[in-house]
């Protein structure tokens, strides 16, 4: 995020096909957290972040991360002018590309935006497949920093072998609070760490309790 502040270069955020209204709903919204104080953070550069989805219900959710982040900072302004070019063309923030199992459209849409736009990172999460590794290919060509995670076997499988940076499993639900660091973010994620303990807890009881059950029958010997 320096560096994006430094070059004057935007950072790029993609949702995948996470989205409001389908089952990976709480995936979109951890994507959300994550990019609104990613967006915070830089709000004082030159460049507007870019956020991408494949789906257009989270077209709006996207639109308004990035709107929100901007106003929690005090640049409601500079967010307005940022998104008006030189040449009088309205500057988009948040992109759809086309959707699809596999999106090859998706990835070449990300990989010539990544050349249009001159991204300085690239954070790939939400839910995405094995069209991840066209995009962490490209950017390694180019020698942009990739941060990927996915909700997906196939792309996290990529992301922990081809990014710079792997979010691994729930890792992607907690990023957001890495970076928020709000009390109420924390204790979303003591509260799912202390659940996820219980389950892991509960599993081992029940299996220890169906090796030890046979053997204090009569006769389990």
């Amino acid at each position: 995020m320096s560096a994006s502040i430094e070059a004057g270069r935007p950072i790029h955020i993609s949702f995948g096909s996470a989205a409001p209204g389908h089952d990976s709903t709480p995936l979109a919204l951890a994507t959300a957290d994550f990019a609104y104080y990613t967006a915070q953070r830089i709000t004082v550069g030159d460049a507007l972040p870019l956020f991408s989805v494949t789906e257009t219900s989270a077209l709006p959710l996207a639109f308004d991360t990035l709107r929100r982040a901007y106003e929690i900072s005090g640049r409601a302004d500079t967010y307005n002018e940022l998104r008006q070019r030189r040449d009088g063309v309205r500057r988009v923030g948040a992109r759809w590309y086309p959707s699809g199992p596999n999106s090859l459209a998706f990835a070449s849409g990300i990989v010539a935006m990544q050349s249009e736009e001159r991204v300085a990172s690239h954070y790939l999460l939400g839910r995405m497949g094995i069209e991840l590794a066209l995009m962490a290919e490209a950017a390694q060509r180019q020698r942009i920093s990739v941060t990927a995670g996915s909700d997906q076997l196939a792309g996290q499988a990529v992301a922990y072998a081809m990014a710079d940076h792997a979010l691994i499993g729930d890792e992607m639900f907690a990023a957001g609070s890495y970076l928020g660091q709000t009390p109420e973010l924390l204790r979303r994620s003591r509260i799912a760490d202390a659940l996820r303990l219980t389950m892991a807890a509960v599993l081992v009881i029940v299996a220890v309790i169906a090796v030890v059950q046979p053997l204090l029958q009569p006769g389990g010997a």
